[in-house]
């Protein structure tokens, strides 16, 4: 397997994630990432609904919702697409968490590289899992970059491992 910033360990993807993360790394082939050019969305059913893209953009906001699935629309309680990040992450209720989303995109942008963020919030100020749209807990988010010219990232592909409450 690749490298993955911030990983913990190779199990911390589940077999769904592992999936993805292989096709992603197929579709790239020698270049640094793929184009969103290079995903065939019927290559990925079972993904569609806890994916997301976003668009990197030049200047403010910088980072927009393109499209986001099902069980992501779910968890939020509405669908953002086409608003910026800030107006659409899951946790807009918990302090510091609008920096830590933006600073995961601006880490897979800098790096060019996938990013695996635990989003369990398991122990964090004993609140354990948060239950997303009162129906989901998300296990961890994978952060995929895109780039139509092989190497400048212009979108980010996200999965969450949402499991069902």
């Amino acid at each position: 397997m690749a490298d993955i910033d911030g990983l913990p360990a190779n199990d911390a993807l589940d077999s769904r994630g592992r999936h993805l993360f292989d096709y992603w790394a197929a579709k790239r082939g020698a270049r640094k990432m793929p184009a969103r050019a290079d995903l065939e969305p019927a290559d990925i059913p079972g993904h569609l609904p806890d994916i997301g893209l976003v668009d990197v953009l030049p200047d403010e906001p910088y980072f927009r919702y393109r499209l986001l699935g099902t069980r992501q629309v779910a968890a939020r309680g509405f669908d953002p697409t086409g608003r910026p990040v800030v107006e659409g992450f899951l946790g807009q209720d918990m302090p510091g968490m609008r920096e830590q989303v933006l600073s995961n995109y601006r880490r897979v942008i800098a790096g060019g590289r996938p990013l695996f963020r635990d989003t369990s919030v398991r122990g964090q100020d004993n609140r354990g899992d948060m239950l997303w749209g009162g129906r989901y807990i998300a296990r961890y988010t994978l952060f995929l970059p895109l780039a139509a010219d092989g190497a400048n990232t212009d979108m980010v592909l996200f999965f969450t491992n949402f499991q069902n409450c």
